[in-house]
């Protein structure tokens, strides 16, 4: 488990809500957010070229005002073998500690071009997407 600390999110969110099968009056609900970007004129999730982030209902995760959960510490895993990347938040972290990790949002008119070994991604503002070898 690692522990992050959230100072940014992506602009697209959905909410998945299932039945818990021991109890069928209460439900689980989980919180999904990622980068969008604009295709054929519309904002598009692109989960698969930047990730996902997943909150847990139950964990602490604050859904009704989302800016509140900015610079809390949540205890965190990684699913990297799918086809889409995925930081899960389990929950939030009962005493303040210094986490592992920072999570920020970007913006290609603030911090410019992203570039990995695969390949150079370009967000401007859920705007646009380029993505090319090196």
């Amino acid at each position: 488990m690692i522990h992050v600390t959230i100072e940014g999110f992506g602009s697209e969110w959905s909410r998945r809500t299932r039945q818990d099968g021991r109890n069928p009056e209460r439900q689980h609900t989980a919180y999904y957010n990622t980068t969008g970007v604009t295709v054929g004129g519309k904002v598009r999730p692109r989960s698969r070229i930047f990730g996902q982030l997943r909150f847990n209902g139950v964990g602490g995760f604050i859904s009704a005002g989302v800016e509140r959960n900015i610079g809390r510490v949540f205890q965190c895993s990684a699913e990297l073998d799918g086809p889409v990347h995925k930081l899960i938040f389990h929950h939030l972290l009962d005493k303040p500690q210094a986490p592992d990790f920072f999570m920020f949002d970007g913006d290609v008119e603030v911090h410019g071009t992203l570039v990995n070994r695969v390949r150079t991604l370009e967000v401007g503002r859920g705007s646009s997407v380029r993505a090319e070898r090196v």
